[in-house]
């Protein structure tokens, strides 16, 4: 699966996400899968822009455990 197709996939699943929270009036449905689509997407970005990015290799990794802890 290419990237905009993950993308565009991952974008789907959202708009169903808020869909169902709009017709049960549940704005919690679905908070963990839309939570591991977000960060799976930023980690994905995070790896990119590193791989990519003159500046990448030279900064430090940023605390982010607590959006690790989120995810699960």
């Amino acid at each position: 699966m290419t990237t905009r197709e993950r993308l565009e996939c991952g974008a789907h699943l959202l708009d169903r996400i808020d869909a169902q929270r709009l017709s049960k009036g549940d704005s919690g449905i679905f908070a963990a899968v839309e939570s591991k689509i977000v960060g799976r997407e930023l980690d994905e970005l995070e790896t990119e822009w590193r791989a990519n990015s003159e500046m990448g290799a030279a900064l430090t990794r940023p605390n982010l455990s607590f959006r690790r802890s989120a995810k699960r």
